[in-house]
C-alpha cells in the first residue's frame, strides 16, 4: 500500500491555504498585477480535494469511516461562520436599493441551500446582475465545494472498499480526465456554466484526491522535491499578472494555478524540504488556518463598503482599505467562531449542532424570501428615491427576444396604428427594444405601422472578429432578410449598441489584425443590408448610439438623494458627474461612424441621431430635474425614449405622406 503525505500535520499546506487567499483578496481589491488572482480558489479546490479524499481513504482503509462523522465535520467547519457572516450582512443588506436587496435576498437563499452557484449561474449575461451588487457572489464555491461533498465522497469510500487505494486512485484518474473533456467541451460555448457548474471544479478536486491516493510516486529525496515545489510556485505565481481581457472562464490562469498547487503539495511532502519550512513559517499558517473566514469575509466588506461610494475615482483605494479591514475580522472570526466549534467547546453533541445548523439556515432564508416577496421594501425610502428607482424598470416590449422560427411563421410582432399596412421594420439588439413604447406611441400618432425585431445581444449581423458566433441570432436575421424582401418596406431602421465594449477595443486595435479583421466584418456587414435594403426599394436608416454614462444612473441618483447630496428638487450635484463629455461621446463612436460616413455615399443611407437631443455641445445629458433618462449606463428608460423617440419624427411624417401623391424623397 503506498503511503500518503496527508497521514501527518502538514503546515505547508496552511502555508499554500494563505497564498490562495491572498490571490483572491488582491484579485477583488483591483490590486494592480493581481488581475488573474481569481485562481486562488482553483487552489482551493485541490487542497480540499488532497485534504478530504485523504482522510476518506484512510478512514476506509481502518474500517472506521463513518457518514455521520464526516459530514459532522463538514458542518463545523463550514456552517458557524458562514452563518454567522451572513447574519451579519443581511443586517447590512437593509441599506441596499430594493432590486439589490432583491438580489441579496435571492443569492441568501441559495447560499443557505448550497445552491449559489446555480444562481449566479443564471444571472450572469446581458442584462444580468452587476458582480459588485452582489455581496454574496463569493458563496458560489463553497455550494461547489458542498455539491462535491454530497457525491465524491460517497463514491471513495465505496470504490475504496471494493477495490482498495490503487483503485480509488484508477477511479479518481478517469473521472478526473471525464471531468475535464466535459467541461472544455463546454467552455467556449457556455462560459458561464464551465464557470459555475461544479464540472471543472470537480476535476481539481479530484486532481488533490489523486495525490491523497497515492496516484504519483512521492519524491524520494529534499532536492527533487524542492525542484518540483518551486516549479508549483513558480506556476501559481505565472497565473496571476492577467492584464488583458481574455474569455469568462480563463482556463489557462486555471490550469497554471491547479498544476502549480499540485506540485507544491507533492513536492514538499518529501522529508526535509526547505519548501516546506518556508510555507510553515508561522505567519503564513496563522494567515492560512484563517483563510476560510478571510475568505468569506473580504468580498460583503468590499461589496457593501463601496456601494455608497459614488465617485469612482475614490473606489481603488477603498477597495483595497476595505479587503485589509476584512482581515482582523477574519482571525476574530477564526478564533472566536470557527475554532470553538470545531473543538467542541460550543455544542459538543452531533445532533444539537445539525439542529442548530438547520434553524439558522430557516431563520436566514425566511428573511430571504420575506425580502424578495416585498419587492426589496421600497417603502424604506421618500417618494422621490422610490421615483427614481422605479425608472430602473425595463421596458415591457412583447416583440423582445423572437426566434427565427416564429419570424418564419409569420408570428410577427406588430407596433403602431393597428388599421394601417406595415412601412417600416426596426431590427437590433436591446438598443431597439429600448423604443418599443416610445416609438409604437409616435407610429400610432402618425398613423403608421411597422414590425420590431429585437433581442438581447443580437444585432442585426454579427462581428464574428469582435464576439462568438450565436447561431440562433445569425438565422433570426436570416428570416427577418427574407421578411424585408418579401414585404419591400420604406424603411428599414438598424438599432442596435454600436460602441460596446468588446467592440471599442477590438476598433483601438489599430495595427492588430483583429481590429482590420473587425473593421471589415462592420462594413461588410452594412453593405449588404444596405444594398438588400436598396434592392427592395426602401431606404436604410441607422439610429445611431445614445450617450453612455459612466455610472449606474438610477442607482447613482437614488444614492445621492439618500446622502442627501442633492437639492430640496432631487438635483444632484454638478461635480456628480454621470454622463459623458461630448468630446467623450464622439471619440467612442469614431470608428463607427466613420465606417457610417464611408457607406452612406455608396447607398442610400439615413441616420436617426438621438445623442442630438441628449447631448449639447459639452456634455450629455442622462437625467432631467433630478430624474434618470437611463434605467443603467447605455438604455433609455421609458421616459428617455420618450424624449429622445423625436429624432424618428421626420421618418414617420415621411412615412405617413398619402400614397397618392408624388413619392417624397425620404428625410435626411
Amino acid at each position: 500500500m503506498t503511503s500518503s503525505p496527508i497521514a501527518r500535520r502538514r503546515p505547508e499546506i496552511d502555508g499554500l491555504r494563505a497564498i490562495a487567499v491572498l490571490m483572491v483578496l488582491f484579485f477583488h481589491a483591483g490590486v494592480p498585477l493581481f488581475g488573474g488572482g481569481f485562481a486562488g480558489v482553483d487552489v482551493f479546490f485541490v487542497i480540499s480535494g488532497y485534504l478530504i479524499a485523504g482522510i476518506v481513504l484512510r478512514e476506509t482503509e481502518s474500517g472506521s469511516f463513518s457518514f455521520a462523522a464526516f459530514y459532522e465535520r463538514r458542518v463545523r467547519r463550514i456552517m458557524p461562520a458562514l452563518l454567522t457572516m451572513l447574519a451579519l450582512a443581511s443586517a447590512v443588506s437593509l441599506l441596499l436599493l430594493p432590486e439589490d436587496l432583491v438580489v441579496f435576498g435571492k443569492s441568501l437563499l441559495s447560499t443557505v441551500t448550497f445552491s449559489s452557484n446555480l444562481y449566479f449561474w443564471r444571472s450572469f449575461g446581458y442584462f444580468g446582475i452587476d458582480p459588485q451588487y452582489a455581496p454574496l457572489l463569493n458563496t458560489w464555491s463553497l455550494a461547489v465545494e458542498e455539491q462535491l461533498y454530497l457525491v465524491l465522497p460517497p463514491l471513495l469510500v465505496l470504490v475504496a472498499a471494493r477495490f482498495g487505494r490503487r483503485g480509488a486512485a484508477a477511479f479518481i484518474a478517469v473521472s478526473g480526465g471525464l471531468a475535464v473533456f466535459v467541461g472544455l467541451a463546454v467552455v467556449d460555448r457556455l462560459p458561464y456554466a464551465a464557470f459555475f457548474s461544479p464540472v471543472l471544479r470537480a476535476a481539481e478536486f479530484l486532481l488533490g484526491a489523486f495525490l491523497a491516493s497515492g496516484g504519483l510516486p512521492l519524491p524520494r529525496s529534499r532536492g527533487v522535491g524542492d525542484a518540483l515545489a518551486v516549479l508549483g510556485i513558480a506556476l501559481i505565481a505565472g497565473a496571476v499578472p492577467r492584464a488583458h481581457a481574455t474569455p469568462f472562464f480563463p482556463w489557462v490562469e486555471v490550469l497554471l494555478a491547479c498544476a502549480g498547487a499540485a506540485l507544491v503539495i507533492d513536492g514538499t511532502s518529501a522529508p526535509g524540504s526547505r519548501v516546506a519550512r518556508v510555507l510553515g513559517a508561522r505567519p503564513l499558517v496563522l494567515l492560512g488556518l484563517a483563510s476560510y473566514s478571510l475568505y468569506l469575509w473580504h468580498w460583503p466588506f468590499i461589496a457593501f463598503g463601496t456601494y455608497y461610494i459614488l465617485d469612482d475615482g475614490y473606489k481603488p483605494a477603498a477597495k483595497i482599505a476595505l479587503a485589509l479591514a476584512s482581515v482582523p475580522v477574519a482571525f476574530l472570526s477564526w478564533r472566536y467562531v470557527e475554532r470553538p466549534f470545531r473543538a467542541r467547546a460550543v455544542l459538543p453533541s452531533r445532533p444539537a449542532v445539525f439542529l442548530a445548523a438547520a434553524g439558522a439556515s430557516l431563520v436566514l432564508a425566511l428573511f430571504a424570501v420575506g425580502v424578495v416577496a416585498l419587492k426589496g421594501a421600497p417603502e424604506r425610502f421618500d417618494p422621490l428615491t422610490r421615483r427614481i428607482v422605479r425608472d430602473e424598470v425595463r421596458v415591457h416590449n412583447p416583440c423582445d427576444g423572437q426566434s427565427a422560427r416564429s419570424v418564419a411563421d409569420g408570428r410577427l410582432c406588430k407596433l403602431g396604428s393597428p388599421l394601417a399596412p406595415p412601412s417600416f421594420v426596426i431590427s437590433g439588439d436591446s438598443h431597439a427594444d429600448m423604443y418599443f413604447e416610445a416609438l409604437d406611441a409616435l407610429a400610432r400618432r402618425f398613423g403608421v405601422s411597422g414590425y420590431m425585431f429585437s433581442a438581447e445581444a443580437c444585432r442585426a449581423f454579427v462581428f464574428a472578429a469582435a464576439e462568438p458566433a450565436d447561431e440562433a441570432c445569425a438565422a433570426r436575421n436570416a428570416e427577418i432578410r427574407k421578411l424585408i424582401v418579401a414585404l419591400k418596406p420604406k424603411a428599414v431602421i438598424i438599432a442596435q449598441r454600436w460602441s460596446t465594449a468588446a467592440l471599442a477595443r477590438q476598433a483601438a486595435l489599430a495595427g492588430d489584425p483583429r481590429g482590420r479583421q473587425w473593421l471589415a466584418q462592420l462594413d461588410d456587414g452594412l453593405g449588404r443590408m444596405a444594398r438588400l435594403v436598396r434592392d427592395t426599394g426602401g431606404t436604410l436608416y441607422i439610429a445611431r448610439d445614445v450617450p453612455e454614462a459612466r455610472v449606474s444612473v438610477t442607482r447613482t441618483l437614488a444614492k445621492a438623494r439618500i446622502l442627501g447630496l442633492d437639492d430640496p428638487n432631487g438635483i444632484p450635484p454638478p461635480t456628480l458627474a454621470l454622463g459623458a463629455t461630448r468630446a467623450e461621446f464622439d471619440a467612442s463612436g469614431e470608428v463607427a461612424n466613420a465606417s457610417f460616413a464611408a457607406l452612406a455615399r455608396r447607398y442610400r443611407i439615413r441616420f436617426l441621431d438621438p445623442a442630438a437631443l441628449l447631448c449639447d455641445a459639452q456634455r450629455c445629458r442622462v437625467a432631467r430635474g433630478g430624474l434618470p433618462l437611463y434605467r443603467d449606463t447605455h438604455h433609455l428608460n421609458i421616459e428617455g425614449a420618450a424624449y429622445a423617440i423625436a429624432a424618428f419624427e421626420p421618418l414617420m411624417r415621411y412615412l405617413a405622406g398619402p400614397v397618392t401623391r408624388p413619392a417624397r424623397s425620404p428625410p435626411p
